[in-house]
């Protein structure tokens, strides 16, 4: 008898390890798909969203209890998912491929035996499109319409591994103008909220048994927080878009979906190297895709954007919003960062350090908090190269600016510090040996800045403009090795704020006093702080 309790717990743990591998068997054959299998996608996900959403699995959420109305509304997550992802396999209803496989279900719907010949993002005659009056041309509107209708589809084949998951994200951030039918296809009971869809969906993602890589995670968070950016209006066919949060709030705010979205990319922040979270959580690290090369944001967003809409117009209006209404969202402003790496073209630096450079003071994201995998990457991210060695004045003067005028903090301003140190300081010149890269930059695009790149002219606005703390910290910063690390094999890639603003000894920060004193005289000394040797372990290691 005093073994029963154990007997039980042994089929327990047997039974869960056969449900998890029944359900990474579903992700699997789910991403094996084919145009035709639509109805086979339609079970494996019903069968997913029945074993995954339920509350026993999500006990380690803070602000989800099993009391939740989650659980009630509209049948449960279950069933708030499912229509939206029956919707999304079919989102062009007069045509429906028929399965290699007879179906019965699928007789009577099938259009068609052959496989769409066109690009999964081509208009065709049978998307929703609104005739004009002009026989059977459409006007540009309507084929873009019919464009995104099916771009926000479920793609079979997927171009990435898990991309279905999104899919009710995509069909809701679409519902105000383009899906005529969606709202026909809705059970009659059902009533669930944007809030409601979203927090079903997150939690299907945090419990998923299928790899997603990095700008996966980014660019679903990034389509949340653009919830706030699309339609709510009746449109022309007086279908009205789903209601938001609870009494008018934005989606992001609500505690579950915060705290989903958090877990969500915590895997891929900078610090999460350094800390270790519960069983569950070291679960959902082990769904984090390693790819080499990483897709970026601009690749995997091309699913849901279609090709009318390059990810450089997203991010505009993601840019605008947090201006707008973030109120400086801590995970809001995290998101502003990765398209402003040096993998991204220098437009999207341009948008964020000089066009919306006001809104920079609200960007408080400390590099622990960065999406980035670790200090190498940073640093071929962010401070390499720099901009003078690309002839950019005008993102030069965007730093210099940030740094006298904005009262940037955090990785900002870590960023800010070591490009304009680096084209400021000899010592830090001559350490890059990279040779002068021009390319993407015009003489016109150069010579904007009037600064002209030249360290004496850039030193004497900093000596005229900046205060006291920014010029300390310039006068102090490098990303030197210690010698002593090198001996011991120990390399830091990178040189961590409060640290690196203290790293340059005593004897090369008065180097640089001379320096500036031999080009714009002994006014220059004056601005400069008293130099004291560090106190013992000032600064924090990386």
């Amino acid at each position: 008898m005093a073994r029963k309790p154990h007997r039980q717990h042994a089929a327990a743990a047997t039974a869960t390890l056969e449900t998890k591998a029944i359900l990474s068997q579903e992700y699997e054959l789910l991403d094996r798909l084919v145009p035709g299998d639509e109805i086979l996608a339609s079970e494996l996900i019903a069968s997913i969203l029945q074993t995954t959403l339920r509350p026993k699995e999500f006990t380690d959420l803070t602000t989800l209890n099993k009391e939740d109305e989650i659980w009630r509304a509209s049948g449960g997550p279950a069933k708030i998912l499912m229509p939206l992802y029956r919707y999304a396999l079919w989102p062009r209803e007069q045509r429906f491929v028929g399965p290699f496989v007879p179906h019965p279900t699928a007789l009577k719907m099938t259009t068609t035996l052959l496989p769409p010949s066109q690009s999964p993002h081509e208009p065709s005659s049978d998307a929703d499109t609104t005739n004009t009056g002009l026989g059977s041309q459409s006007s540009a509107s309507d084929a873009k319409k019919a464009s995104v209708a099916t771009a926000t589809g479920i793609e079979l084949p997927q171009r990435h591994k898990g991309d279905w998951i999104v899919a009710p994200l995509d069909v809701i951030l679409r519902s105000g103008s383009t899906h005529k039918r969606l709202f026909k296809t809705l059970p009659s009971d059902w009533n669930a909220s944007e809030t409601d869809v979203v927090k079903c969906l997150l939690m299907l993602l945090f419990r998923r048994r299928v790899k997603m890589c990095r700008a996966q995670m980014e660019f679903t968070c990034m389509k949340v927080f653009m919830l706030e950016h699309h339609d709510h209006t009746v449109n022309p066919n007086e279908v009205v878009g789903f209601a938001g949060g609870e009494g008018g709030e934005e989606v992001y705010r609500d505690p579950v979906v915060g705290e989903l979205m958090t877990k969500l990319l915590a895997p891929f922040r900078f610090g999460s190297k350094h800390t270790s979270g519960t069983e569950k959580e070291q679960g959902n690290l082990s769904m984090v895709a390693s790819m080499d090369p990483e897709p970026t944001l601009e690749d995997v967003s091309r699913s849901f954007l279609g090709p009318s809409q390059p990810f450089f117009q997203f991010y505009s209006d993601f840019v605008g919003l947090y201006d707008s209404t973030s109120f400086g969202h801590p995970l809001f402003a995290a998101l502003l960062l990765p398209p402003t790496s040096h993998q991204y073209a220098r437009d999207y630096r341009r948008l964020l350090w000089g066009d919306h450079a006001h809104m920079l003071k609200s960007v408080r994201t400390e590099v622990e908090d960065v999406l980035a995998r670790d200090e190498e990457e940073v640093r071929r991210s962010w401070l390499e190269p720099m901009e003078c060695q690309k002839g950019d004045g005008e993102m030069l003067g965007g730093y210099v600016k940030a740094l006298v005028k904005g009262q940037v903090t955090g990785f900002v301003r870590l960023i800010a510090v070591h490009q304009v140190a680096s084209c400021l300081w000899p010592d830090m010149m001559q350490q890059q040996q990279q040779p002068r890269e021009t390319t993407g930059v015009t003489a016109q695009e150069s010579n904007k800045n009037p600064l002209k790149l030249s360290s004496v002219n850039l030193l004497k606005a900093l000596l005229a403009s900046a205060g006291e703390t920014t010029l300390r910290d310039l006068l102090g910063y490098d990303q030197i090795r210690p010698k002593g690390e090198e001996a011991t094999g120990v390399v830091r890639l990178l040189l961590l704020p409060p640290q690196c603003y203290h790293e340059a000894s005593i004897n090369l920060q008065a180097q640089r006093i001379e320096w500036s004193v031999s080009v714009c005289g002994k006014g220059a000394r004056r601005r400069f702080p008293t130099l004291t040797a560090p106190a013992p372990g000032d600064g924090s290691a990386s």
